[in-house]
């Protein structure tokens, strides 16, 4: 008599088969999802290290432009107020060298010199080129910054070599060695505003001036 399968084995058996492709499906299944999680990680690893290729060109980009925009913006500060400078400075020197024509005539004729009016002129025109000096300062670099000082106190030399030799001329006493001063001292404002001028013009033509 044949021996006879339990139904318990058939059962087992059947469901061995069935489950067989279902877990090699799945087993496949989640291999082919790790490798295809794989490759999406390393394509968000190439755009993420794209993106921050792009993000730190751009951001160059702009930090270039940046420093083009103030050196220009620095630049047309120094110009403006270097330009009130001169403007003042010549101004004074103006001044200076009509008071020394009349210094030189009364000291000649041995008259007391009419200098009340210029005199006050003269010290408008000191105040103006100082407010002009301190303005420009704060734009300047160290160069123009030690000129603009040189500057201030050429200009208050002169201002009183001129009353000490007005005051001679009124006391009349000898004025020769005062008058020689005075005009040094002007001479001394001349020298310095071309020299400053100069200065200005070889600053704001470097193409990379210092800030």
């Amino acid at each position: 008599m044949p021996t006879q399968i339990p139904l318990w084995v058939t059962l087992v058996l059947a469901i061995i088969a069935i489950m067989g492709p279902i877990g090699g499906a799945l087993i496949g299944g989640m291999i082919t999802a790790r490798r295809d999680d794989r490759r999406w990680e390393r394509e968000l690893e190439r755009e993420e290290a794209r993106w921050q290729r792009e993000t730190e060109r751009e951001e160059a980009r702009r930090e270039r432009e940046i420093k083009r925009e103030d050196h220009r913006y620095w630049l047309e500060l120094r110009a403006t107020t270097y330009t009130e400078v001169i403007v003042h400075w010549r101004k004074f020197t103006y001044v200076g060298h009509g008071i020394v024509a009349v210094l030189k005539l009364a000291a000649k004729k041995g008259v007391q010199p009419e200098m009340k009016e210029r005199y006050s002129a003269l010290k408008e025109a000191e105040g103006e080129l100082r407010d002009a000096l301190a303005k420009s300062e704060l734009y300047s670099t160290l160069k123009m910054h030690i000129m603009s000082i040189d500057a201030r106190t050429s200009a208050s030399n002169f201002r009183r070599s001129v009353s000490e030799t007005d005051t001679a001329l009124i006391k009349s006493q000898d004025a020769s060695d005062n008058l020689a001063e005075t005009i040094a001292n002007l001479d001394k404002c001349n020298k310095e505003q071309v020299e400053f001028a100069r200065a200005i013009k070889n600053e704001l033509e470097t193409p990379n001036g210092t800030y």
